[in-house]
C-alpha cells in the first residue's frame, strides 16, 4: 500500500525535497535525480536532528543546467553534472553535482550560490551536505 512507501510524517529533509524528472525520463539530465535525492534526504534525516522550530529544509535537485528542479531557490541546491576522474590509469565518467546554498523565496528572495563544483554522488556529497546542515541549519548528530 501507498502508506508503506510514503509516510505521513516525513523527516525535515524529505518534507522539503524537490526534484526534476532526472535521467530516467529526461534526455537532457546528466544524473538520476529522484533516487539520489530521496536516498540522501532519508539517510541524513536518520543521522541528524534539527531544532524543534525547523519545519523543513528545502533541497532542490536538477539533473542538468536547465534547472527544472529550481535548484537556485532551494536552501540547498544540486545541479547534475558528469565529469571524468582518473581511476586505475584510466579516465572514467562520474555522476556528480554542483552544490548550491542559500536560495530563498520570500519577501527577501535570494538566488543560491555555488559552494562547490563537481562533487561526486555518494559519501563525499553526503558529508558536504551534512556539514552545511550542521553549520547553517542547527542540525546535530543523533
Amino acid at each position: 500500500p501507498i502508506v508503506q512507501k510514503f509516510t505521513t510524517f516525513p523527516g525535515v529533509l524529505v518534507a522539503g525535497l524537490v526534484s526534476c524528472t532526472g535521467a530516467r525520463w529526461c534526455p537532457q539530465a546528466q544524473i538520476h535525480t529522484k533516487s539520489n535525492a530521496l536516498e540522501l534526504a532519508q539517510r541524513l534525516d536518520e543521522q541528524l536532528s534539527f531544532p524543534k522550530d525547523t519545519k523543513e529544509v528545502r533541497m532542490h535537485w536538477s539533473g542538468c543546467p536547465n534547472v527544472c528542479g529550481q535548484s537556485q531557490v532551494g536552501d540547498i541546491g544540486f545541479i547534475g553534472t558528469s565529469f571524468k576522474v582518473k581511476k586505475d590509469e584510466k579516465r572514467v565518467d562520474v555522476e556528480g553535482v554542483n552544490l548550491l546554498e542559500g536560495g530563498r523565496i520570500c519577501q527577501a528572495p535570494a538566488e543560491a550560490q555555488v559552494v562547490d563544483k563537481k562533487v561526486p554522488l555518494g559519501d563525499e556529497l553526503e558529508q558536504k551536505v551534512k556539514a552545511i546542515l550542521m553549520e547553517k541549519y542547527g542540525a546535530v548528530e543523533k
